[in-house]
C-alpha cells in the first residue's frame, strides 16, 4: 500500500528544480447570481507554469464549469494569488 502524500510533500517527489513549475491558480466567482451551489466561492487548481502568464491545468476541477484537465489558461497575480481570467486553449478533456 502506498502512503498518502500531503500537498506539502509533493515537491519531494518531483525532479530537482521542477517545483517552480507547479503553481496554484484560482477560479473565482463560482456562485454568481447569488446561487447556493457550489458550496465554495472559488476553487484552487494545480497548474504547470508555461511562462508569460500561461498555465496548463494539472488536476481535475470539482466545481469550476467549462474548465478541464490540460486546458491552457491565462492567470494574473492579484494580491499574491493567481486568478484565472480566461481559457485560451482546450486540452481535449471534459469534466
Amino acid at each position: 500500500m502506498k502512503p498518502n502524500l500531503r500537498i506539502d510533500q509533493i515537491s519531494d517527489h518531483l525532479p530537482s528544480g521542477s517545483e517552480d513549475h507547479f503553481r496554484k491558480v484560482i477560479v473565482g466567482n463560482l456562485r454568481e447570481g447569488g446561487s447556493s451551489w457550489p458550496p465554495v466561492d472559488e476553487e484552487g487548481l494545480w497548474a504547470i507554469n508555461l511562462g508569460g502568464g500561461l498555465y496548463r491545468v494539472d488536476n481535475i476541477p470539482f466545481f469550476a464549469k467549462d474548465l478541464s484537465l490540460g486546458d491552457i489558461v491565462k492567470a494574473a497575480d492579484s494580491q499574491g494569488r493567481l486568478i484565472i481570467s480566461n481559457v485560451l486553449d482546450r486540452g481535449g478533456h471534459s469534466t
